[in-house]
């Protein structure tokens, strides 16, 4: 049986752009930014919002929206955030991490690129915060003094003693690669150009069944990281020559890695590893070609990879994504599902036959009755406003 993909467009980027929390039962909380997304207020988001959704009832049923004001919490007039991966989690405190900016561009990473950045920590309840780092910008310096600018990507979680962040950080118009880390004792930007100076863009926990192993990062250019728990870093990729980007899958317990980036018309890669080893990782790129509503023939190997998702419902579980060029025109995205083993690809509709639609964001769940990732139920991409 196929799964019945239903998207609610409206709410689309804000929806794919936050955290979920399995709470107990059917019973989820949905925690995501509330973006003002047009081409003035690129990034514009003065408000994080939740909702409960308990998936007991058919349909499930999906609670008012509250509101917790990041422009206020921050200190930033009109903040902006990163762009694509938005909240990450702190799950030894039960709360949100996210960056926030004072707006520099419109659109792009520009948006991003302001002179003031913070980390702020939001309880999930909403009932507080902190700012754990004032100075983003001041702090990566120490790492290397030449930094003069984040752009689009700054993402953080906080797991067993051990928080980590992505920076997306740049000298001039050179890539530095740079994370941050806590191990208890505040936190420090460390250079890791073992491999590449390319940039760190988004962070990925992983698990092996219950044990928590660290995090990856998606490093552009395959200069991926695992941050393991012990603070350790190791630098590697699966293989390829782009942006190779981790999903952990907590069904079959392995890590998903899919990769974009190329303008040539390169293989842009599927690959599955074992947590354990995370860049020893077999090849399970697609091929063949899938055609769009529009006559489009996408090339399922050379198509770009991007914004992965782990999806679950009562038939099953696939991996979506956001593919583009190897055949789709110039700006243009379509969704692709496969199942967890790469296998049986999909290209994805929207109810009305559209298939211009992208998970233009990531979302994660994370499951607070065993303190580790979980599927995203797969209809949670059906809430819209109403």
């Amino acid at each position: 049986m196929k799964f019945d993909y239903t998207f609610g467009l409206s709410q689309g980027i804000p929806t794919l752009g936050g955290m979920m929390f399995k709470v107990g039962g059917k019973l989820y909380e949905l925690i995501y930014p509330k973006l003002l997304v047009d081409d003035v207020t690129f990034l514009n988001c003065k408000y994080i919002a939740k909702r409960e959704v308990d998936f007991s009832t058919s349909p499930p049923t999906i609670g008012s929206e509250e509101l917790f004001d990041i422009e206020s919490a921050s200190g930033i007039s009109n903040p902006v955030i990163p762009y694509r991966a938005h909240l990450g989690y702190d799950a030894d405190n039960d709360r949100i991490l996210v960056f926030v900016a004072n707006k520099s561009g419109n659109t792009g990473g520009g948006a991003f690129a302001g002179s003031t950045i913070k980390l702020l920590s939001i309880a999930r309840d909403f009932s507080g915060y902190s700012v754990e780092i004032n100075d983003v910008l001041s702090l990566v310096k120490s790492a290397y003094s030449g930094i003069d600018k984040i752009l689009y990507y700054a993402h953080a979680w906080r797991i067993g003693g051990l928080g980590v962040a992505a920076v997306d950080t740049y000298a001039g118009s050179s890539e530095i690669s740079v994370i941050l880390k806590d191990t208890g004792s505040g936190w420090v930007a460390e250079r890791h150009n073992e491999r590449y100076d390319f940039v760190q863009e988004r962070i990925e926990p992983i698990w092996d069944g219950s044990t928590f192993l660290g995090f990856l990062t998606e490093g552009h250019g395959t200069n991926s990281l695992w941050i393991k728990t012990d603070g350790s870093v190791v630098a590697g990729a699966p293989g390829g020559l782009f942006t190779t980007e981790p999903v952990y899958d907590p069904i079959n317990n392995q890590v998903i890695w899919i990769e974009w980036g190329s303008e040539t018309g390169a293989t842009q890669h599927i690959w599955t590893a074992p947590p354990s080893d995370p860049f020893s990782a077999t090849d399970k790129t697609p091929s063949g070609t899938l055609t769009d509503n529009e006559g489009n023939s996408v090339n399922l190997a050379t198509c770009n990879k991007e914004n992965g998702h782990i999806l679950s419902d009562p038939f099953g579980s696939k991996l979506i994504m956001s593919v583009y060029r190897g055949g789709l025109p110039s700006g243009a995205s379509r969704t692709l599902s496969v199942d967890l083993s790469i296998s049986n690809p999909e290209l994805v509709y929207d109810p009305d036959g559209s298939d211009k639609i992208t998970p233009n964001g990531i979302l994660r769940c994370f499951d607070l009755t065993v303190n580790k990732a979980s599927p995203v139920p797969l209809v949670i991409v059906q809430i819209w406003e109403t």
